[in-house]
């Protein structure tokens, strides 16, 4: 009866240890299938922030301008320039009154607001990046190193070479697409640029 019971906690150690095999193994089946969905979140945030420093880069030419606009108008001229004909277009009321100041142009609210706007949705889009990063984590799911290390064929895929002289030959100088590996097993290999010497004649 000993003997027995032994053999029956063993097979269930063995079983059990190939139940959470099979889930591992599983796990990193989805995971590889949500990968895809990570890049295109990755490249949202990466155009979204873009997006907003060119949006802010606008707003502040358009505000400068109109301070230059300003500063030329207030010094006598005898002919209105072009941006004081361009004020006093765009500022003009829909019932012209001729004892009214004209009042320098500005932009509408909802231009001037955009760039908050877009930064609190990326700033939403980046905390669900981080709860995926963190569930891949806790799987034992994570980022293959690739950039400034030495091409590793186990790891990387070279989808491009550049002739460099400020890195050593075979160092990957760009990540074209990020890998993913749960522990020792591959997920996704690295897409990446390697460098490579000058060529010699």
């Amino acid at each position: 009866l000993s003997h027995r019971q032994q053999r029956q906690d063993q097979e269930e150690q063995r079983l059990q240890a190939q139940l959470q095999e099979v889930q591992h193994a599983a796990r990193g089946e989805l995971a590889a299938e949500l990968l895809p969905a990570l890049d295109s979140v990755d490249l949202a945030l990466a155009s979204g922030q873009a997006l907003v420093v060119r949006q802010r880069q606008e707003i502040a030419a358009w505000e400068q301008q109109q301070a230059r606009a300003i500063r030329q108008e207030a010094l006598p001229s005898p002919t209105p320039g072009l941006w004081q004909k361009f004020r006093r277009t765009c500022a003009a009321p829909p019932t012209p009154v001729a004892s009214t100041p004209q009042e320098p142009c500005r932009l509408p609210e909802a231009v001037t607001t955009t760039p908050d706007v877009l930064e609190a949705w990326l700033q939403g889009l980046t905390l669900v990046r981080d709860r995926f990063l963190a569930v891949l984590t806790a799987e034992g799911f994570e980022a293959i190193p690739a950039l400034d290390t030495p091409f590793d064929p186990r790891l990387h895929v070279a989808v491009q070479a550049e002739t460099r002289d400020d890195v050593a030959p075979n160092t990957v100088i760009r990540v074209v697409r990020q890998g993913y590996r749960q522990q020792q097993r591959v997920l996704r290999y690295a897409e990446v640029v390697v460098a490579r010497g000058q060529e010699t004649h």
